[in-house]
């Protein structure tokens, strides 16, 4: 009785009070039916980048059954592809923790090109060569300091600043 419990809660599921307990099993199991199965009906030969996590499928489409319904005929395609890609990633060694579970993605084997080159080292200027010989760092100085005629803190140039006497 108490798988009964378990899959009185199965959405979908309707269940008559004359039902006995492997009648309310089977109801549930087939209420909880995947729409899709994880079996493809196509031939396996993608080629695959699994560190990328891709698939490429260079099959042409049927032409007839395309100008009939593309949108379906892509979505089936699209499907089936990736499940079989799918399949493949869980076919990897496969580890789990307390975050979930994790596969293994082997090297990625498809080169992914840059949007932009690599930026050129720029070179240095006399100064730069001539500090870096010399030792010299750059010191940043703070923007505030203490006035100790006044007892308190003034900006260092500018408007009110340590030796601005417009403000008294």
């Amino acid at each position: 009785s108490d798988i009964c419990y378990e899959f009185l809660f199965c959405p979908g599921l309707i269940v008559g009070m004359s039902d006995d307990a492997s009648t309310i099993v089977a109801k549930a199991l087939a209420a909880s039916k995947p729409k899709y199965s994880i079996e493809v009906n196509k031939a396996d030969d993608l080629q695959y980048d699994l560190g990328n996590l891709t698939a490429y499928d260079t099959h042409p489409f049927d032409l007839n059954s395309f100008k009939a319904n593309a949108e379906k005929v892509i979505q089936e395609t699209a499907r089936d592809n990736i499940q079989l890609l799918v399949n493949r990633i869980w076919d990897l060694p496969i580890s789990a923790s307390v975050e979930g579970v994790f596969a293994s993605l082997p090297a990625g084997t498809t080169v992914l090109p840059r949007s932009l080159p690599l930026p050129k080292k720029k070179a240095e200027t006399r100064w730069e060569k001539f500090a870096k010989l010399k030792g010299i760092h750059k010191k940043e100085k703070d923007k505030i300091v203490y006035d100790e005629e006044r007892g308190e803190w003034k900006r260092r140039y500018g408007y009110g600043g340590i030796n601005d006497d417009r403000s008294e």
